[in-house]
């Protein structure tokens, strides 16, 4: 039986790991075989920014597998060969991944991070499958997990589509629900994710032979979009933090992110109490964080502890990001923060520094 032919399109730690399952899996090793892999340049990153190649590059690297870098177009295609080789290397390598993209039986989008234009779409046998963690057609877009937590969902899903030349807009392959913990963040739900998209990829691509169920076309009424967050859209007034620690059940503020999908989808808005504030806690652990700005210009009569007296600041605001937060019951309670500049410390040291709260 002829293995199909499978180029995947990826970029960071997720989708490394889903690359490597695919290739090192035994079970599935008599169904496919990844023939290219596409992912976004090389970045630098750090302080001294170093050129990095992106998680998925590099196992395609470690396991001889022909990667083409960035890839919007053909064309872009061949401009990037011919950046980085001499002429005639450049020329065969275009050649070469011209004839794999147009051999492909089916191309995989798993957090790749850029548009696929559509005369690229038609050239596998059967098309792109993306895989997107939302109960499609709600949330599309970019951040899908962000948006099932902040909104307070109880259940999310994990779709498989057709991608088509519209944004998350094709038709629906699979979809399987998955029920949201209470209190997981967005790195836990992610990986529970992760783990339910290999599965239903493994049933799908076994199935394959004997005929996948007829596609459901989405409805497009009801979808939602779902944009990337900024570091902004952590903020939290110092005023309304109190108020939600304090247990206030009606607090006058809707985090502006929530406002704006609200608003723009045409859904009901959120009332702000205390679990609204941990849900955006748990949308935006680790990034980019909630945060609020503290005045640190006031300590304590004398600090005692050398650990809490190398806390002291003097003279302006600073901003205090919330690193680990509880709900119990009605009441919220902040674990730990880092206060610009400096480390992190539980909440009740930095507290009997400065006695913000």
């Amino acid at each position: 039986m002829k293995k199909i032919s499978l180029a995947y399109f990826g970029s960071p730690d997720l989708s490394a790991d889903f690359l490597e399952k695919l290739i090192t899996d035994s079970s599935i090793k008599h169904l496919i075989k990844v023939d290219l892999v596409v992912t976004q340049p090389d970045r630098k990153v750090g302080r001294k920014q170093i050129l990095t190649a992106t998680p998925v590059k590099e196992i395609a690297i470690k396991n001889n597998i022909n990667v083409a870098v960035g890839v919007a177009s053909e064309e872009t295609l061949r401009e990037a060969d011919f950046r980085n080789d001499r002429k005639s290397l450049a020329e065969e390598k275009h050649h070469e991944r011209q004839n794999l993209l147009r051999s492909i039986d089916l191309a995989l989008i798993y957090f790749y991070g850029q548009i696929i234009p559509e005369e690229i779409l038609r050239l596998p046998k059967y098309g792109f499958w993306n895989i997107h963690f939302s109960a499609l057609p709600k949330y599309r877009g970019p951040a899908p997990v962000v948006y099932s937590l902040i909104m307070g969902d109880q259940e999310t899903a994990v779709t498989f589509i057709q991608t088509d030349a519209k944004l998350d807009h094709g038709d629906i392959i699979a979809q399987q629900p998955v029920k949201i913990k209470p209190t997981e963040t967005k790195i836990k739900l992610e990986e529970r994710l992760h783990n339910v998209a290999y599965e239903m990829f493994i049933k799908l691509i076994s199935g394959e032979k004997t005929g996948i169920k007829p596609f459901i076309q989405q409805n497009h009424s009801q979808a939602t979009y779902a944009r990337f967050p900024t570091k902004a859209d952590g903020f939290i007034p110092l005023d309304v933090l109190k108020k939600a620690l304090s247990g206030e059940k009606n607090i006058d503020f809707v985090p502006p992110i929530i406002k704006n999908f609200c608003q723009s989808n045409h859904v009901t808005m959120l009332p702000c109490n205390h679990t609204t504030i941990f849900n955006l806690f748990r949308a935006f652990s680790p990034w980019p964080g909630i945060w609020t700005m503290v005045d640190v210009g006031k300590t304590v009569e004398p600090l005692r502890l050398r650990r809490i007296r190398q806390l002291a600041e003097t003279g302006k605001q600073r901003r205090l990001k919330i690193t680990d937060m509880a709900l119990t019951g009605n009441k919220l309670i902040i674990k730990s923060v880092q206060l610009e500049g400096k480390r992190e410390v539980d909440f009740s040291t930095f507290n009997q520094a400065y006695k913000i709260f």
